[in-house]
């Protein structure tokens, strides 16, 4: 009985509500990009560390912002995880975002305990406040 309510509850989940949320779709694809970020970053922080014999958590810190700022010039649209949701980053007038926007919109995920309470309450980044940008459903 106990399964059954918990398939209906997920089917519920997916079909309704929660997936249709602009602010949960935004969320995830930023933890898809995030997850992508961790896996090429850490790659690369671990065969350069291994090569040069250098041990320093600064340099992860940097790489992981870098490749963070550069992640919605994967394609037009934007980044992996806004393709995978089904997410188009524009101009609040609807234009395509330039690629140096794009880039200086994901500095401030430096910050990102603000990012991510923004996002809940304002549905906006400060990236895109400062830079007139917005994720499209």
């Amino acid at each position: 009985m106990k399964v059954i309510c918990f398939t209906m509850d997920i089917e519920r989940f997916l079909s309704k509500g929660v997936l249709y949320n602009m602010n949960f779709k935004r969320i995830f694809s930023i933890v898809i990009d995030f997850y992508i970020t961790m896996f090429i970053g850490l790659s690369i922080f671990f065969i350069v560390t291994k090569t040069f014999n250098i041990q320093s958590n600064l340099l992860c810190d940097v790489l992981m912002i870098i490749l963070f700022s550069l992640k919605d010039l994967t394609f037009k649209e934007g980044s992996i995880g806004k393709i995978v949701c089904k997410l188009k980053l524009s101009t609040n007038d609807n234009k395509e975002v330039s690629n140096i926007f794009k880039i200086l919109r994901n500095l401030t995920v430096i910050i990102w305990p603000i990012e991510l309470l923004l996002l809940i309450i304002f549905n906006k980044r400060i990236g895109d406040m400062l830079y007139k940008t917005k994720v499209l459903n």
